[in-house]
Parts: structure tokens; C-alpha cells; sequence
């Protein structure tokens, strides 16, 4: 009878083992080995984790992989933040699908078996990385625990509930003159006169188009007249510049201009150089003036320097490739920090592929009186 009693009713399943739960590690970098990784991974760690137990799964921009293990907080503990083909992975718990309230972001698992049940959140926080070191910590007495700077957590948690009025009295009380105070013990600083003119003078030559002051030295010849006079302005300072009292050029080199190495040759006196520099120091007290008058980068200003000879090739074009150059060694080292706003620098030859409408005689005995003509 028992045992007919009993044949109809089934014996009691057995339960499943709860304590066997999936870790989440994600921030994978795709690859077709990458469960032999992780399984590498784990041994190398003491994990007896089967290449079964690991279920890899890969989306359009992401990768991740579900771990069963029967202590899932060992492996969240010491796994969390290593680095991994590269990458440093994240791994956490498992949010099991369907539930309401989770505890670690994200809805990355798949379906899972409803039998198994939410892990206790006291259980989780006690598997966290680092709960073994806080606890450890937290175990010592505050008299004992030390930070890096010698101080005691007792003491500095005593600190912490004083009223800010106390903090400030063990300062002592304001000293007017703190501004003057000169410590003892600070030594004296020894500056050199150069180092410091050389850090007061700011380079100011700037690029064409983008500096709010341009200077421009024309050449011209009055073989085929003189730019029209416009009157004084900034950007009409100076008077044009005759060269024409300077020696002029050998008949064989008329046809070249003066950028040429032989005309540079034949044409650099010291009458010329003088003739520079002082056209240089002109330009730079024009430019000085007309920043004083607000000329910069709220008022922009174009200052146009013509210097002429006979033809506009030869000496005015040296002179002003020479005093361009002049003025922009100036404005690099900006002696003085006389000028105050970016300053660029350039040259215009109009008339050296003009046509003349004499012809230049070939003999040197004939140069004279085509330059009276």
C-alpha cells in the first residue's frame, strides 16, 4: 500500500544551484579567438572556468561575453579594470532581463533562466573591487590609519567638524602689509640688463595680409614720371626718395635689374648703405606716430615708401630691397618695444618690365647725356 500509495505522487526536483550566476565582461575587442583569450584569461587567474561555461556575443559596434561561475565576485573583483588585448574591460554582475529594479546599468544579457534568483545587494556590495582593502582599513583604529602626509584620521576628523571661525583663527590675524613682506630666506635675484631689454622687445613683424600695418617700398623712374603727390597722410609719410645722386650702373648691366648679384656688386657703397639707414630710422618713426594716433588692428593702414632713379631698376630697387630688409631685422628685435602693433613688410617694382621708349646707348661716353635727356 506505501508503495502503491506513493506510486502516483513525483519526487521533489532538486533545487538548481543558485550560487552559480553569469558575470558581464565587456569593452571586448572583436576577434575570432577570443574565447580561447578569455579562457586563458581566467586560468591565468585561477578561475576553473570551462571554454562552455563562456558564451561570446557580438553586435554591430560592440562586443561582449557572459561567464557562468559559482563565485561571480571574485571574478568582478579582480578582473574589473585589467587590462585585455588592449583594452581595459569591464566586469560586472549580470542584469537579469525582466527585472525592475538594477543594480549595475546596461540591459546587455540575453534570456536567462527565471529559477535563478537576484543576488542579494549586501552580497554584491560585499563583492565589489577593493571592499577587501576598505575593510581592512576600516578595521584599524583611527589613531593608527596615517595618510601620505603624516596626519592621523582621528585628528582630521576632529578638524572636520570645527566651525570654519576656529579654522581661521589658527591662521592669526591679518597683517596689512602682507604685500610688502619680503622673506628672509628667499635669495636675492640676480637679473642681467641685456636678458631683460631682449624680453621687453616683443617681435612685431607680422605676415602680409594678416598684420594691421603694412609697409610698402615702391620703386619707380622718372624716365616715365613721378607717382602723384597726395599730400602728407600715414600712408603717404614720407617724400619721394631720389636716387639719382647715387653712381649709376656699367652700360652692360642696364639690362638687368637690381636683384641681379652683379648689380649688387656694383651698386653697394657706403653711399648707399647711409641712404638706407636712414630711410629705415624714417619709417620706423612713421610707423611709431601712426600707432600713437591709433592706427592698429581697430583702424588697419597700408604706408606706401617710393623711391626713384633714372629707369626704376637698378639703384631705387636695391635701395628698397635693402631698406625692407633693414626695417624688418627692426621690427624682430623691436628695440625699445617702441612698436606696439604687428607690423608686415614688403616691396613693388612696377617699372622693371616696362617698356622703355628711348633706346640706352651702348657706349659709356653717351650715358651722360641720356640722363640730361
Amino acid at each position: 500500500k506505501m508503495e502503491s500509495g506513493f506510486q502516483g505522487i513525483q519526487p521533489k526536483s532538486q533545487k538548481k544551484d543558485i550560487g552559480k550566476y553569469r558575470a558581464f565582461i565587456g569593452n571586448l575587442r572583436s576577434s575570432p579567438n577570443l574565447k580561447s583569450k578569455l579562457l586563458l584569461l581566467f586560468q591565468e587567474n585561477r578561475f576553473d572556468v570551462e571554454e562552455k561555461d563562456i558564451l561570446v556575443q557580438k553586435k554591430q559596434n560592440s562586443c561582449f561575453a557572459l561567464v557562468s561561475y559559482k563565485n561571480i565576485g571574485k571574478i568582478v573583483s579582480r578582473l574589473n579594470g585589467v587590462d585585455f588585448d588592449g583594452r581595459r574591460i569591464i566586469v560586472q554582475h549580470e542584469r537579469v532581463k525582466g527585472s525592475t529594479k538594477a543594480i549595475f546599468g546596461g540591459s546587455w544579457s540575453g534570456p536567462i533562466q527565471s529559477s535563478v534568483t537576484q543576488k542579494p545587494i549586501n552580497e554584491i556590495r560585499n563583492n565589489t573591487p577593493g571592499k577587501d582593502f576598505l575593510s581592512k582599513k576600516e578595521s584599524l583604529p583611527h589613531s593608527e590609519v596615517i595618510d601620505e602626509e603624516g596626519i592621523k584620521l582621528e585628528d582630521f576628523y576632529a578638524r572636520c567638524k570645527k566651525p570654519f571661525s576656529e579654522l581661521i583663527k589658527e591662521l592669526g590675524d591679518r597683517d596689512p602689509d602682507f604685500k610688502n613682506f619680503i622673506p628672509s630666506d628667499t635669495p636675492e635675484i640676480k637679473t642681467n640688463e641685456d636678458t631683460l631689454s631682449k624680453r621687453k622687445g616683443m617681435s612685431r613683424l607680422g605676415e602680409h595680409g594678416k598684420a594691421p600695418l603694412h609697409v610698402e617700398f615702391r620703386s619707380f623712374g622718372y624716365v616715365y614720371g613721378a607717382p602723384p603727390s597726395k599730400g602728407w597722410s600715414h600712408a603717404h609719410p614720407l617724400p619721394p626718395l631720389d636716387c639719382r645722386s647715387l653712381p649709376a650702373v656699367e652700360p652692360y648691366l642696364l639690362r638687368q635689374d637690381g636683384k641681379s648679384f652683379a648689380v649688387k656688386k656694383a651698386l653697394n657703397t657706403n653711399e648707399l648703405n647711409v641712404l638706407v639707414i636712414h630711410l629705415k630710422d624714417n619709417v620706423v618713426d612713421a610707423l611709431v606716430e601712426a600707432i600713437s594716433d591709433g592706427h592698429g588692428y581697430a583702424l588697419p593702414l597700408q604706408m606706401t615708401i617710393s623711391v626713384g632713379s633714372e629707369l626704376g631698376r637698378h639703384r631705387s630697387m636695391l635701395v628698397c630691397e635693402n631698406a625692407a630688409k633693414q626695417l624688418r631685422s627692426s621690427l624682430r628685435k623691436n628695440c625699445g618695444d617702441r612698436i606696439r602693433q604687428d607690423v608686415s613688410v614688403g616691396t613693388f617694382h612696377p617699372d622693371t618690365e616696362r617698356k622703355r621708349t628711348k633706346e640706352v646707348p651702348r657706349h659709356r661716353r653717351n650715358w651722360d647725356e641720356f640722363e640730361q635727356e
